[in-house]
């Protein structure tokens, strides 16, 4: 009995342990778990035993609905008077009877239990059908079924709790691979920025890198993070990064500041961040601001240097050793330089002339008196700069080390060098060097030396040329006459004080007496109301007078007593006389000539100079300026010269100007009054016609091809590429258009690319031919010899064409010579040819035609001699290719026998007596042992 109470009261507690778990109070929750309460279960209010909630199981026992079984009493399921005394408040395993909806009647057993809500008093009903069974017997079953109901429970406890870790589990492992992938994106984000990003832990640790780290470090991301600074960067870099990354942890605020490190400038943006773990880290970007930092500089630098300059123009120097005194000191505070040094050149006699240094570099130099000029003609590296006229920076310790070798023994020690050639009018006139900078010398420094130098040398000869024109004023009467220009002065008044010889031929006038004590300008100004063509008024020209500053004009007229005029170009500087204005000296030239040369430059700025054709930069303007609705149809005509590599290479540039000029003037014959014809390349021509369809432009096309047939033979058509497009509406692109033109041209230059090579490479025999007759039976015969050579050696039959059709051109490199200089060199006592040029020029025509370009080598070394003393390049032996090695002994043989009286075995003796040193004595003995002469029919 005691057993089946503790089972029973295990049974009863288990439920309401789990419900008091789950319930944890009452409420608007159900009081009964379902899955926790698998028996008849009711949840009952003392004293009006009304039945709060019942579970499932409680629903199908009984057979009522949910509702109607909740508003039910427990004395309303009774049958008879034996219901339950809930005054007692542990009833347990009580025997009933319970009726069911269906009038059914069931013995059950039922358990109670009192349960704690506030005030309220609550009861826990178990109820066990035990219908038709024992008492006794029940109750051992009851205990048995209480055991499997425990474990099951426990099962199905342990099996939701499973559950509820495997989804826990699955949830987690979506989240972390959704923030990998979140992190990858980041990852991928961050390393497209050029900055350096990073954050470190409060040991200032690396935790997190983007690539721009990787890169600046050169090391992967696994050998940085993890790393301090002091463990992976120098020392300079380590201080200066290590100092604001502790100020951030220290401060807990953003801080900016700029690194300077290895000769470059970073900005650098760091703040504090939350760890994961909760403690405090250091974020960072950090940028390379080099190039924005030295344009500032470099800024500034110009700034200086045009103060420097201005300063330079407005002080007066006691002598020119001062001026350039300055001007050294200037160059070595605008470069940042330690040490200087200037010295005049001499062209004549190659020398420098050792002038001034800057600070105490002299007396460090330890140069003495006897040493007061150098040639530097041992120095490699100052001959260098000599020759190429060009700057010489030299910061590497190499370049010291080389430096050094190449200077006098008493130079200063230096760390950096910079050689800079002072040029005016592309001579040096001086040589500047700088010494020692710090971080050695940059592009940058070149450029603002240069211009410095530049201005102040320019300055420098401008002040001495003043200097001379002071002096000059002083014996001016015997300067006046011997000057071509027109000079003439006058005085306040405007009268005429002197005039020159020259004034007067350019005047009209014979003597000085018709002019002086005269209003000159009132005589020579071709205006009755005294002004200028150009509006100016003859004051203008005395302004000097007033203002004291000196004047030029140009575009203006003088007349003549005889009623003519010319254009001149008049500069009037005032006369000074104990600081007061006392007059006028005007100087003045015929400036038609200059006019003209201005014409001259303007027309060549939009027309080709050889052709006279407009050039690409106008083509470019005019295609521009009627790519309009108002000038369609558009056509344009692309055409490109065939040859003209050819011509230059082979008969000079006068050949190929002379070839471009025909086309031009085919072009012109053809085109002036349709459009307009520019030269846009070396070789290239466009025509621009406006107003211009494409039947119209095909036939300009033809008409072109047709005047160079007439006019230009042999080559007439061929001598250029042709093709044409059409622009018919304004949706069209006209360089589109122009593209489409050239294509076309392109086109036609593919497809007639063999023919027109073939004519070219047959005008040039023919030219060859008419320069020399002889030439022609020449390489006739020298082919068939070939021929024979190639029998003899059984050459396969491409080779064998191939030596033929060598021997047939083997001398067209003669085509070159001039009428009246075809003169071969006199035959030596071997009885060869010594000629020196046109196997070189045979190799470079041949070269240029795709049908002969592999018999090119050949030709060039068909003079070669087996022994290596012939030529071009004095090979040897079997270096000789072996068609070069016959056509030497074909031409040998054709020459031996000219002579008549020479019969075959005399033959024989004579190209034995060569072999081995002119001809392949291989090929001597296969003639002589075939025992046939090399017989030719011509």
């Amino acid at each position: 009995m005691n057993n089946n109470k503790t089972l029973l009261a295990l049974r009863i507690c288990v439920p309401m342990l789990l419900m008091t778990t789950f319930i944890g109070g009452l409420g608007a929750e159900s009081l009964i778990p379902e899955q926790v309460l698998p028996h008849i279960l009711f949840v009952v209010e003392e004293p009006s035993l009304t039945i709060l909630e019942a579970n499932e199981e409680a629903i199908r026992f009984y057979g009522y609905r949910k509702d109607t079984l909740e508003s039910m009493t427990v004395s309303q399921l009774d049958y008879g008077k034996n219901g339950l005394d809930f005054k007692v408040t542990d009833q347990k395993d009580l025997v009933v009877l319970q009726k069911t909806a269906k009038g059914e009647t069931k013995l059950v057993l039922v358990n109670t239990e009192p349960l704690e809500r506030g005030t309220a008093s609550l009861y826990a009903v178990e109820i066990e059908d035990i219908t038709g069974s024992l008492l006794i017997k029940g109750k051992a079953k009851y205990s048995t079924l209480l055991v499997i109901l425990g474990t099951f429970t426990i099962l199905v406890f342990l099996l939701l709790l499973i559950i509820h870790h495997v989804k826990h589990y699955i949830l987690l492992n979506y989240k972390s691979q959704r923030l990998l992938t979140i992190n990858k994106m980041l990852q991928a984000f961050l390393d497209t920025d050029s900055r350096l990003g990073f954050v470190k832990d409060g040991d200032l640790r690396y935790r997190y890198i983007n690539k721009a780290v990787e890169e600046f470090y050169q090391k992967d991301a696994s050998e940085i993070v993890g790393f301090t600074d002091d463990q992976l960067a120098i020392p300079q870099w380590r201080e200066q990064r290590n100092l604001t990354d502790e100020q951030v942890l220290r401060e807990n605020r953003l801080i900016e500041s700029e690194i300077s490190w290895n000769d470059r400038f970073y900005k650098s943006i760091k703040f504090p961040v939350e760890l994961s773990n909760g403690k405090k880290g250091i974020g960072a970007y950090i940028e390379d601001i080099t190039g924005e930092k030295k344009r500032g500089e470099n800024d500034q630098k110009s700034l200086l240097r045009m103060a420097m300059l201005v300063d330079f123009l407005s002080i007066s120097f006691e002598s020119p050793q001062s001026q350039l005194d300055d001007v050294l000191e200037k160059a070595v505070t605008l470069t940042e330089s330690v040490y200087g040094f200037l010295y005049l050149y001499d062209e004549v006699t190659e020398k420098f002339s050792k002038t001034t240094f800057s600070g105490d570099a002299l007396a460090y130099h330890n140069i003495s008196s006897a040493q007061a000029s150098h040639t530097f003609k041992h120095s490699e590296l100052w001959q260098k700069i000599m020759h190429e006229k060009k700057p010489l920076a030299c910061n590497s310790p190499a370049e010291m080390e080389q430096l050094a070798k190449n200077c006098p023994p008493e130079h200063l020690k230096l760390t950096s060098f910079l050689a800079f050639p002072v040029l005016i009018h592309e001579k040096i006139v001086a040589m500047v060097g700088l010494a020692n900078k710090k971080g050695g010398y940059r592009e940058n420094d070149i450029y603002q030396i240069s211009l410095l130098m530049t201005g102040v040398w320019n300055a420098k000869e401008k002040n001495e040329r003043d200097r001379e024109l002071q002096a000059s004023r002083e014996n001016l009467q015997l300067i006046l006459d011997s000057t071509a220009e027109g000079i003439f002065g006058i005085d306040r008044e405007g009268k005429c004080t002197f005039c020159n010889a020259s004034s007067l031929r350019l005047l009209g006038y014979s003597k000085q007496e018709q002019l002086l004590g005269k209003e000159i300008l009132a005589i020579i100004i071709p205006s009755k109301t005294g002004e200028i063509a150009t509006g100016l008024r003859a004051n203008d020209m005395v302004s000097p007078l007033v203002t004291g500053n000196g004047i030029s004009l140009e575009d203006q007229v003088f007349s003549r007593p005889d009623g003519t005029s010319f254009d001149v170009l008049i500069y009037a500087y005032p006369q000074w006389k104990n600081n007061q204005v006392v007059g006028s000296v005007i100087t003045f030239t015929n400036n038609t000539e200059r006019k003209q040369n201005i014409e001259k430059i303007q027309f060549l700025s939009s027309h080709d100079e050889l052709t006279g054709v407009y050039n690409r930069s106008f083509f470019e303007q005019e295609k521009a300026r009627i790519d309009k609705d108002e000038y369609l149809p558009i056509s344009l005509i692309v055409g490109d010269v065939n040859g003209l590599k050819l011509s230059n290479d082979i008969f000079g540039h006068i050949e190929g100007d002379f070839l471009l000029k025909n086309i031009c003037s085919a072009m012109q014959n053809v085109c002036k009054h349709n459009g307009s014809i520019s030269r846009t390349g070396g070789d290239e021509f466009v025509v621009l016609l406006p107003h211009t369809g494409s039947s119209e432009a095909k036939e300009l096309l033809e008409r072109i091809k047709t005047e160079l047939d007439e006019q230009f033979p042999p080559m007439g058509k061929d001598s250029i590429s042709l093709g044409y497009a059409t622009k018919t509406n304004a949706g069209e692109n006209l360089q589109e258009v122009f593209r489409n033109a050239e294509n076309s041209m392109y086109m036609e230059k593919t497809l007639c690319h063999g023919a027109i090579q073939e004519k070219q490479l047959k005008q040039l025999e023919l030219q060859l031919y008419d320069k020399i007759p002889e030439e022609k039976l020449h390489s006739k015969c020298i082919a068939q010899l070939c021929g024979r050579m190639a029998e003899l050696l059984q050459l396969e039959e491409i080779a064998n064409k191939q030596l033929i059709r060598a021997g047939y051109l083997h001398d067209i490199g003669k085509v070159v010579k001039k009428k009246g200089n075809l003169s071969e060199t006199a035959i030596d006592a071997q009885g060869m040819h010594r000629i020196y040029d046109h196997t070189v020029v045979g190799f470079r025509i041949l070269k240029n035609f795709d049908e002969t370009a592999e018999l090119a080598e050949i030709i060039l070394y068909h003079h070669e001699h087996w022994d290596g003393t012939g030529y071009p390049k004095q090979l040897k032996g079997k270096q000789i290719p072996l068609a070069s090695r016959i056509l030497r002994f074909c031409e040998t043989y054709e020459m031996l026998s000219q002579n008549k009286e020479r019969d075959e075995k005399a033959m024989k003796e004579s190209l034995s007596s060569l072999a081995g040193t002119v001809l392949d004595p291989n090929l001597v003995d296969l003639y002589i042992e075939s025992g046939q002469p090399l017989q030719v029919g011509l």
